[in-house]
């Protein structure tokens, strides 16, 4: 049975939002056994690194001109057996962003689920929603996706 730390984090609003990172090091989600937290990462060692990308991207209607444009990169570490993952993070790319433009990002990673029970791996689905708020719009734009222990992923704009 897989531990992960089920949560929703802001991980970005206009630059003040701090992010907190689990103090054993193991990511902001995980899939491991149970009661190995404290010695997953060596024993399962060595660990492979793995991401997807999506990218949200807004423009002026009237002008064209772009308001937003913000890269989303999805990183994690997969078990050399392909059946763990830890250190799962969301990170922004912040390419363009007009200063009358207030954007927040925030990333949930649910519950692992089993998707090889033979080989007892795991996925972690996870979701990510982006609010946008320019002068006259408001915008929200959500994006689905799951980290896989074999290095796979998915990461769409639904």
């Amino acid at each position: 049975m897989a531990d992960i730390i089920k949560a929703a984090h802001d991980i970005f609003n206009n630059g003040d939002v701090p992010v907190t990172v689990d103090a054993r090091g193991l990511g902001m989600a995980y899939a491991i056994p149970s009661g190995s937290d404290g010695t997953v990462v060596d024993t399962y060692a060595p660990w492979h690194s793995a991401e997807q990308k999506q990218v949200f991207f807004r423009q002026s209607s009237v002008l064209g001109e772009v308001l937003a444009e913000i890269q989303l990169l999805l990183t994690w570490k997969y078990s050399e057996a392909q059946q763990y993952i830890i250190e799962a993070f969301l990170a922004p790319n912040l390419l363009a962003l007009d200063s009358t433009v207030n954007v927040k990002i925030g990333v949930r990673f649910d519950n692992p689920q089993l998707y090889d029970t033979q080989l007892e791996a795991y996925e972690i689905p996870i979701t990510v929603t982006v609010d946008c708020s320019a002068i006259g719009a408001h915008n929200t734009e959500i994006f689905r996706g799951t980290i896989r222990a074999d290095g796979n992923g998915s990461f769409d704009r639904i």
